[in-house]
């Protein structure tokens, strides 16, 4: 009898364990295509947005010429395009490693990007 229910008691364990194998394989794989998203939205970002920025900021100062009238007007352009640049990798940076998380937790670092979601969408 009590071979029987150790033997029993060995199935239930192994049976749990191999459940629990594919529960973490499965868990794998979603992380790895969470990851693979997340990659792709940052390339794009980084591409379609500041790439795009800093590329006609690029045109733009190749086509300045100090002696135009319009030399300071395009020169500030360029400068407000830069700042525009530099305010997209801090939203990037800031979207791959939120500082509150470090500062305040997980919890509250949540809170916080619940109501900055909140108030950017009126």
């Amino acid at each position: 009898m009590n071979d029987r229910l150790e033997r029993a008691n060995r199935s239930a364990a192994q049976q749990a364990l191999r459940d629990a194998h594919r529960r973490l394989q499965a868990l794998s794989v979603r992380l790895l295509q969470v990851e693979e998203t997340e990659r792709r939205r940052i390339a794009r970002e980084l591409h379609d947005g500041i790439g795009q920025l800093l590329t006609a900021v690029k045109l733009r100062l190749a086509g300045l010429n100090p002696s135009s009238a319009d030399y300071g007007s395009r020169r500030g352009e360029c400068v407000a395009a830069i700042d525009d640049a530099l305010e997209q990798v801090r939203r990037v940076s800031r979207d791959l490693r939120p500082s509150q998380l470090d500062d305040l937790g997980l919890l509250a670092a949540l809170r916080s990007h619940l109501d900055q979601q909140a108030s950017s969408a009126g």
